[in-house]
């Protein structure tokens, strides 16, 4: 959008300023239309698309942005997706996308021996993983924050402000469906996304190289 107001004022066409002008009129007398087409050019919903040579694996998923979403904490407290990730200090952090709400102990010791392994700093990656479930059922994780995306009546029920559009479903939609762990960073651009923990290993060796 910010590039199609940029190319609009440079236009030194005449005839391509009276067909946008028409145009325009034309819509004001189809509202319905008007605001499905600003509603699909404001909307968020697919994540930004790659660039190239950007910092994350486009090979494995990256790219994208994760949605704002508001998620539950363990002690029934409500924050925003994105806060998560601004306070940690590290480039990028671990998030696990649990779908069924639970996970087992000896997973996550698996994922803290292959960070470990990895011997990236913790100014690189963090050391603290993320576990976000879509289940309104969570079982008991140590060595990890976790967070469940929070659903339409539990935020009408806090009393929290829900915009238009907001779809707690789009955080989970921004992943691919096999995903089960991704490296994000602060920005909530994915880094990239992976199924196995043998992936997950195979995406950090390739950051230690990066890096």
């Amino acid at each position: 959008m910010t590039m199609f107001n940029g190319q609009l004022l440079r236009n030194r066409s005449r005839i391509r300023s009276e067909a946008i002008n028409f145009c325009s009129v034309l819509l004001s007398f189809f509202p319905t239309i008007k605001d499905s087409i600003l509603a699909k050019q404001f909307s968020d919903e697919e994540g930004l698309k790659p660039v190239t040579d950007g910092f994350f694996l486009r090979g494995r998923g990256g790219g994208g942005k994760i949605a704002r979403a508001w998620l539950r904490s363990a002690d029934n407290s409500y924050v925003l997706s994105d806060a998560i990730f601004w306070r940690h200090d590290s480039i990028l952090t671990i998030v696990k996308i649990d779908t069924l709400g639970f996970d087992s102990a000896s997973e996550q010791v698996e994922i803290e021996r292959i960070v470990e392994k990895s011997n990236l700093s913790k100014g690189v990656l963090s050391s603290t993983i993320i576990s976000i479930s879509e289940s309104s059922e969570r079982g008991t994780e140590s060595g990890c924050e976790q967070f469940r995306v929070a659903t339409i009546g539990e935020l009408q029920k806090a009393g929290i402000p829900i915009l238009e559009r907001y779809s707690p479903q789009a955080f989970r939609r921004r992943f691919e469906s096999s995903t089960r762990y991704a490296l994000v960073r602060p920005d909530m651009i994915i880094f990239a996304q992976t199924a196995t923990l043998a992936e997950l290993n195979e995406v950090l060796a390739a950051l230690n190289d990066w890096v």
